[in-house]
């Protein structure tokens, strides 16, 4: 009987190892789907490409968007530029703008305050002598007259529809330098009120000589006639605080100055003309 166990337990463990000796066989489903593990791999390795070409486009289209501003912008100037006039006195010199082709040149009373020979030169170099036609020095505002042909002119906008943020571009002749009008370009910081005068408050650089030229929105129109800047005691200029008459408390003003009718009974209200 030992005999005969012993035979049994020495089968069992042959049958064993023959079972473990067998190659295996795999399913075939499985097969397919363990052995196929591009797609996620594949997948991660697209993600990265189209992220890469979405970050491209973004940046490609703010280049593009910063260039056509830049370009609008020397478009506006192209066309506004030729109608902003050097404002030449016996004292010193200003700015102005055309505002008809009858040569109406607008511009501020403290320009001309004082001066008995006025000449304007215009953006193409040509200087004519220009007469005064009325002044209001309340609301430091001048109308000038000049004779030629062809007059550039400026467009006046709307100044109640400007919004405090906007960009807007100062143009003038500052501090005598000769050549074309410089530009300054910042943005509406407020829009007040000073004894009744409306100010387009700007941090535009409005230096001395700009007073009279043109403070203009990215539509290329006049919203405001370049005036002052703050100064303190012993005459130092507060940077970035510069202001503009706004044009629309001047349009109700012009025609009586082109009619010749002057308010020449000063009641200054605030300093620092430039």
């Amino acid at each position: 009987m030992k005999r005969f166990g012993i035979l049994i337990i020495l089968l069992w463990l042959c049958i064993g190892i023959l079972e473990c000796s067998t190659p295996y066989t795999a399913n075939p489903e499985r097969q397919t789907f363990s052995t196929n593990p591009m797609p996620p791999l594949a997948y991660k390795m697209t993600s990265t490409p189209n992220n890469a070409i979405s970050t491209a486009t973004v940046t490609i289209t703010a280049t593009q968007t910063s260039t056509s501003t830049t370009t609008a912008i020397a478009n506006i100037l192209a066309k506004v530029s030729p109608a902003i006039v050097r404002v030449i006195t016996e004292s010193g010199m200003g700015s102005g703008m055309i505002i008809d082709k009858a040569g109406y040149v607008l511009t501020n009373s403290h320009v001309i305050e004082g001066s008995n020979s006025i000449s304007v030169e215009l953006n193409s170099g040509l200087k004519l002598p220009a007469s005064i036609l009325g002044r209001d020095e309340i609301n430091d505002l001048a109308i000038l007259q000049i004779f030629s042909d062809n007059f550039p002119v400026v467009i006046l906008g709307d100044s109640d529809k400007v919004i405090q943020g906007e960009e807007v571009i100062a143009i003038g002749y500052p501090l005598d330098l000769q050549g074309s009008a410089t530009i300054s370009r910042g943005i509406v910081s407020a829009v007040r009120n000073e004894s009744g005068i409306n100010y387009v408050q700007t941090d535009a650089a409005i230096n001395p000589g700009n007073s009279g030229g043109a403070l203009i929105n990215l539509d290329g129109e006049v919203i405001g006639i370049n005036t002052m800047g703050i100064r303190v005691a012993g005459g130092t200029s507060i940077e970035g605080m510069n202001f503009a008459i706004a044009i629309n408390s001047a349009k109700p003003i012009i025609p009586k100055l082109i009619a010749g009718i002057s308010n020449l009974n000063p009641t200054p209200t605030v300093v620092g003309w430039i």
